[in-house]
């Protein structure tokens, strides 16, 4: 059966069935427009009522506004289904920050750890050098670069598997399993031994 070569003519008389005809699951649409008119499931049937039935103009109308209702519905269900789960996130992250601040240490709970104190400070110290060099031997730019892009990386590399860390580690402290996908295929291959 192909639905879609009634859809002008059921979009001559409700737009949105017409439109819902035509697409990925115009069969069931068409079986709801055969089962309002009260004819057979088939496109045929359906055509022939719409040009015989008076009153098909007004049972098609009911039909697409429970359509847009039943849309609206599944609509907003979605809505607050991603707001709670936002919800859930954010009260999550708020209980971690509140354990981190309960913790006591400023120093910690200010920059996670000394690694990012360092790389802080690094930072400010690498701008400094930088200056000199390109004033004492610009030709020397090349190598002092080359030194910072290494010394950048490392520390951020050290800072980011830090961070990771301590985030699990208070995280599994409240109670939560974080998981990744380097987690969640570590269990599957100790699953499998």
């Amino acid at each position: 059966m192909n639905w879609t070569t009634i859809t002008n003519t059921v979009a001559s008389l409700a737009p949105a069935l017409g439109q819902a005809l035509a697409g990925p699951a115009g069969h069931v649409v068409g079986q709801a427009i055969a089962s309002t008119l009260g004819v057979n499931n088939s496109p045929d049937a359906v055509e022939t009522a719409l040009k015989t039935d008076p009153k098909a103009a007004v049972k098609l109308a009911e039909l697409e506004t429970e359509l847009k209702r039943a849309t609206l519905e599944a609509t907003t269900r979605q809505e607050e289904n991603q707001l709670k789960a936002q919800t859930a996130q954010r009260q999550a992250i708020n209980t971690t920050m509140q354990a981190e601040l309960q913790n006591g240490n400023t120093y910690k709970s200010g920059w996670r750890s000394a690694i990012g104190w360092t790389m802080a400070f690094s930072f400010g110290w690498i701008s400094l050098i930088l200056g000199i060099s390109v004033f004492q031997d610009p030709s020397q730019i090349a190598n002092v670069v080359d030194a910072i892009v290494m010394l950048t990386v490392s520390m951020g590399a050290v800072l980011g598997i830090n961070i990771r860390h301590m985030s699990s580690e208070r995280l599994a402290s409240l109670g939560f399993r974080p998981t990744s996908l380097m987690d969640s295929l570590m269990t599957r291959s100790r699953g499998s031994h």
